[in-house]
């Protein structure tokens, strides 16, 4: 079929032509025929959908049943409007006698391609008829056909959506199973003496029909009992027994809702499928980053806090630490008795060394430690790497009554300063009888103490060109029209690899067609309609577009599939606010700040969220309405700069490397051997975006390096970089890239700052 559809495409030239002369002699007939003065209610509109899961559409069956509508009305007026990701140029066609002639004609030479969007459509406007020739399946959003109208939806295509059948019931019109005569018959149609190829589908045929489902709960391994499984919007529910089974009556379409107290809720829609399996996942808080004192975070504090940089108003910062003051430790007999009970971590024992505390709930099977870095008066004294053999550190020999303070870092944005090292996090003891004062702003530390993170490698920057064998013949096209019939040709041998499509439009960009180069881009959408990964990579790259519309529709989309994750919710406010809808922006901020999505945890993400409702707020408090919001949402923000990283797919395996102007390096590591907890984490809650700040930072070139392995999947794995300088000012600067990690195995150069 596509093949027959480039041949078509060879016609072009003498259609373009066939329609200038019908469109003068159309222009040329008497006033009281023109098109303009047709009465409304005397005109059938069409919407015919030309996206690229139409192409088996059966044509022939299609002009069967628009001759024997037409022949039934007699002479009429039709517009016919074709549509994927938008309108298309709407064509008039006059009917006498029911010869649709002209209406085949500019049917028969459409192309399709893309993904179709019914949202542009006009299904209130005033007709006789408004016929909608598509399956009605849509990828980006939904058709919502108006009550009370003669609106319709006719699909030719075999294997009919059953949910699509039951909610518009007579105005869907399936052609491959109720037969030409039937779907006349409900257009209205009558004395056709056309008969019916198979039997009329009747109203009670197509209601709900509840069906028996059988399904089995489970947690990591074992099966769970008293579960509770409920059909949303409705009263009917059960709970598991003790082998994890349960018996419900439902409908396909229904959703069930699967809850636990302490496991993670799940949403699931029926299809058909007679025995389900759930495996619930622990609902599990990572304590990342929490400030002890309940003051910590005062609206309108002035207090300052001891950071790997100096002292710095908590509110400037970034991200939280946690300090155990001086008062905490006069009589104790040592430094680990001090802080027990008074640091939040894991695996903290009675008879432990601070230095063997667990900051963070990370499980490696990498060579290092999960406890923290020592560092005592600036100095890093090392890692206790006692369990495995390593390093011996103690604090035991540390006086308490000498202690002024213990401050508690963790992760990346607290710790960078201190390198790999670090990555079980940090703890700085400040003594009263420490060399020097307090390091202030500007100040640096000899990091050079740390060993084992001196950055002396060359990289390459990064390549994004598209790079397929194939592009060798769009070289020699020397016109858009030739590059886009030669892309038809290929296509078909192309359909299941997401990248070609991704590189033929960004190909097809020099020739400055951007509507033609994004109906190219939408069929990986079009191909993947259910895929939230897939969908977040079109999202990302239509942001790097500037298509903030159709990125905004996107993301609303992945909401629908994933109302359990919390990155849905996040991407949805970020999107907004970057479409200037800052308002509705803030209320999704808002409503995820009050708890207001049920079953969703948004701790992975409550950093980056944070920072970006104080941006939102800081930029347009004069466009938003922020009463009843704490006031530390308005304290001006004091980063260098921010880095976030997006990724779509959690299984994206790769590490960034944060190498500062003394050639000294952090490596924050998104791979199962290395950060195994985090991405399990980031699978639990839904998420996948990381922030970093560079804060007080040292002046001179920081570099990003980016190393990936190579990615054994034919899905698109992408990551999306973004750079802001003067975060959350009126002189913000923001540059992004949208990387494809399939196409980068070794390491590269993602970037330069300077500071």
């Amino acid at each position: 079929m596509i093949k027959q559809f480039f041949y078509r495409l060879k016609n072009i030239f003498f259609v373009v032509l066939s329609l200038i002369a019908f469109e003068s002699f159309a222009n040329d007939r008497e006033p009281d025929e023109d098109v303009g003065s047709i009465d409304p209610m005397e005109q059938v509109t069409i919407y015919w959908d030309t996206s690229l899961s139409m192409a088996g559409r059966n044509l022939e069956l299609e002009f069967e049943l628009l001759s024997a509508y037409f022949e039934s009305l007699g002479s009429t007026q039709v517009k016919l409007v074709p549509f994927d990701h938008q309108l298309g140029k709407p064509s008039n066609h006059p009917i006498e006698n029911g010869d649709i002639s002209s209406l085949k004609l500019s049917i028969s030479n459409m192309v399709y391609d893309g993904v179709a969007i019914f949202k542009p459509l006009d299904l209130y406007e005033d007709a006789y008829a408004i016929l909608i020739f598509s399956d009605g399946l849509g990828v980006i959003d939904d058709l919502n056909l108006p009550e009370g109208k003669d609106v319709f939806l006719i699909n030719s295509l075999p294997g009919a959506d059953d949910l699509q059948r039951r909610t518009y019931q007579r105005n869907y019109l399936d052609m491959s199973e109720l037969g030409l005569g039937a779907v006349l018959d409900r257009l209205g149609v009558v004395d056709s003496n056309i008969a019916d190829a198979t039997p009329v589908v009747t109203n009670s045929d197509l209601e709900k029909t509840d069906f028996r489902i059988e399904g089995v709960v489970f947690d990591q391994s074992n099966p769970l009992e008293n579960v509770t499984i409920q059909v949303k919007g409705d009263d009917r529910g059960v709970v598991s027994g003790k082998d994890g089974k349960f018996y419900l009556e439902a409908s396909v379409g229904d959703i069930l809702m699967i809850g636990y107290l302490g496991m993670e809720n799940q949403q699931y829609r029926i299809t058909g499928d007679q025995f389900i399996e759930f495996y619930l996942n622990i609902e599990e808080n990572q304590l990342d980053e929490v400030v002890l004192k309940s003051n910590a975070e005062s609206e309108d504090s002035q207090n300052t806090i001891t950071t790997a940089y100096g002292e710095k108003n908590p509110d400037q910062i970034g991200y939280t630490v946690q300090n155990v003051d001086e008062e905490n430790f006069e009589g104790q007999a040592n430094i680990s008795d001090a802080t027990r009970g008074k640091i939040i971590s894991y695996n903290y024992a009675q008879n432990d060394d601070l230095s063997q505390i667990q900051l963070r709930q990370v499980q490696t099977f990498a060579a290092g430690t999960k406890n923290p870095l020592i560092v005592v008066d600036d100095i890093p004294l090392g890692v206790n790497n006692s369990a495995s053999g390593g390093l011996t550190l103690s604090t035991w020999h540390i006086d308490p009554n000498n202690v002024e303070k213990i401050t508690v870092l963790r992760g990346l944005a607290a710790t960078n300063k201190y390198g790999t090292l670090a990555r079980g996090g940090a703890i700085l003891i400040f003594t009263k009888t420490r060399a020097g004062a307090k390091p202030g702003k500007g100040e640096q530390t000899n990091s050079a103490m740390v060993k084992g993170n001196t950055y002396n490698e060359m990289v390459t920057s990064v390549k994004t060109a598209p790079k397929g064998d194939y592009l060798k013949e769009f070289k020699k096209t020397k016109s858009v029209d030739e590059a886009y019939a030669l892309y038809m040709t290929q296509r078909e041998s192309y359909m299941d690899d997401f990248q070609y499509f991704v590189d033929i439009s960004q190909a097809l960009v020099k020739w400055g067609n951007a509507d033609l180069s994004k109906r190219i881009l939408l069929n990986i959408l079009e191909l993947n309609p259910n895929d939230p990964e897939v969908l977040r990579f079109s999202g990302m790259l239509l942001q790097d577009r500037k298509d903030l519309n159709l990125a905004r529709s996107v993301y609303e989309r992945i909401l629908l599939l994933k109302p359990g994750e919390s990155q849905s919710y996040r991407d949805l406010a970020l999107i907004l606010s970057e479409s200037h809808q800052y308002q509705k922006s803030l209320d999704v901020y808002r409503k995820i700040k009050d708890g207001s999505y049920p079953g969703v945890n948004f701790e992975g993400l409550k950093k980056p969220l944070n920072s970006e409702m104080k941006r939102l707020i800081l930029q347009h408090k004069n466009q938003l309405d922020t009463q009843g919001l704490p006031s530390h949402y308005q304290t001006p923000l004091n980063y260098d700069v921010r880095v976030v990283v997006d990724y779509n797919n959690r299984d994206a395996e790769f590490d960034l490397q944060f190498v500062n102007p003394q050639k000294k390096f952090f490596v924050w590591s998104h791979r199962k051997f290395e950060n195994g907890t985090r991405i399990e984490q980031e699978k639990v809650e839904g998420f996948n975006t990381e922030e970093f700040f560079l804060i007080d930072a040292e002046p001179g070139k920081w570099q990003i390096n980016i190393e990936s392995p190579k990615q054994d999947t034919r899905s698109p794995l992408a990551l999306r970089y973004t750079v802001f300088r003067n975060y959350g000012t009126k002189t913000e600067t923001r540059q992004s890239k949208t990387l494809v990690l399939n196409n980068i195995e070794g390491k590269y150069l993602l970037g330069i700052i300077k500071i």
